[in-house]
């Protein structure tokens, strides 16, 4: 698998959508046989996977999950078209990664494609699959990239009953954990699923960023236009790459003549910081070959001017009175007149409508009881 910044959802029914995705300026599109599909369209969108639209960019697919009772005619579909991989949603039996690998290898040899070329891409929904990622991820070698899916109002929030924010305060642990599951099985792209709403890209930049500090080299969009901001956030900035070149260049220098540590700028350098430095300098070559490969016509809206907060994390203009408004310790009065700009509510839009970030609490209806029903309050044992 070739490493990618972003990859867009399209309903795999709709070819016209599929032309306009490749030309999206998105690193890799994703043919949804899925959600966005729905149950009368699907075996139309299953056999588009035989007519796909010439792309510059990789072709993934979305299957349905397996208790559809559909994945399986998925599998054999995208086993014979010309796409990179799949994507497993609601992931969360490592025996069925396994079965669906083996399915893979005979469908390889008979549409004569290398073996193990298809990847397969767990997608973490719900609690369960947050406990089992590191199983998952070892199952199968063709498991190169794992998708943290947290979007708003989605299964692992309903899972949980946690509170979606775009500071990502309530998935925190859940988001942290499939990150170190993937890494800890030596999954070298983890990526974060979607975020919903495609109007407000103030939020979605925050969520990224804090995607992009945790160690997750990319995301999914459901909009072209979250592609721009998506692509910028997960590619290296170029003063923090030409640093970086900085310090491999005096750390190899030094190493051939013997030393294994140095100083550069007054900071220590030795395996690990050089390490990293490949690392970010690798990425930001990916970036470039993708944004040289770009087909014409691709969408490069100009983003906001960001300020740097230092080589981990950027803030862009207008975006820095919302995050303090939206900051836990905020007063009250500050979220709402946030809130009162929700682009969804018509007739409440306000000044600060961009800036505005949402934030749903479950319904006492709709959380879990089996905790209050096993440990009942004091008074009522007594």
């Amino acid at each position: 698998m070739n490493p990618v910044r972003s990859m867009l959802f399209t309903p795999g029914n709709r070819l016209d959508m599929l032309e306009k995705a490749v030309r999206s300026g998105t690193d890799a599109v994703i043919v949804d046989l899925e959600d966005s599909v729905s149950v009368d369209n699907k075996p139309e969108a299953r056999d588009n996977l035989q007519k796909l639209p010439p792309s510059p960019v990789p072709y993934y697919v979305r299957t349905n999950a397996v208790e559809t009772g559909l994945l399986w005619d998925d599998v054999v579909a995208a086993g014979a078209a010309d796409v990179v991989g799949l994507i497993l949603p609601k992931a969360e039996d490592p025996q069925v990664i396994s079965q669906i690998d083996g399915a893979l290898t005979a469908l390889e040899k008979i549409s004569h494609k290398p073996e193990g070329s298809l990847t397969l891409i767990p997608l973490i929904e719900s609690a369960l699959g947050v406990r089992l990622t590191y199983e998952m991820a070892r199952s199968s070698e063709r498991v190169e990239c794992v998708m943290f899916g947290g979007g708003e109002q989605g299964d692992l929030v309903a899972d949980l009953g946690c509170e979606w924010t775009p500071e990502g305060t309530g998935l925190m642990q859940a988001r942290s954990q499939v990150l170190l599951s993937s890494r800890a099985a030596g999954v070298p792209y983890p990526m974060e699923a979607v975020f919903m709403d495609f109007r407000n890209l103030e939020a979605l930049r925050v969520e990224c960023e804090l995607a992009a500090r945790l160690g997750y080299v990319g995301k999914v969009a459901i909009h072209p236009a979250q592609i721009p901001v998506i692509n910028e956030v997960f590619t290296p900035a170029p003063e923090v790459v030409e640093y970086q070149r900085k310090i491999l260049a005096a750390f190899e220098e030094a190493e051939a003549q013997g030393s294994a540590s140095i100083a550069v700028d007054g900071k220590m350098v030795d395996y690990a910081v050089a390490r990293v430095a490949r690392t970010i300098i690798a990425r930001a070559e990916v970036a470039a070959r993708a944004e040289t490969a770009a087909p014409a016509g691709t969408n490069r809206e100009p983003q906001p001017r960001r300020h740097r907060t230092g080589p981990g994390g950027v803030i862009a203009d207008g975006q820095r009175d919302a995050l303090r408004s939206h900051h836990p310790r905020a007063g009250r009065g500050d979220r709402r007149q946030l809130r009162r700009g929700h682009p969804g509510r018509p007739g409440r839009r306000g000044d600060q409508d961009r800036a505005s970030f949402r934030r749903h609490r479950p319904q006492p209806q709709d959380r879990p009881t089996a905790r209050r029903e096993r440990h009942p309050p004091v008074h009522e044992s007594r």
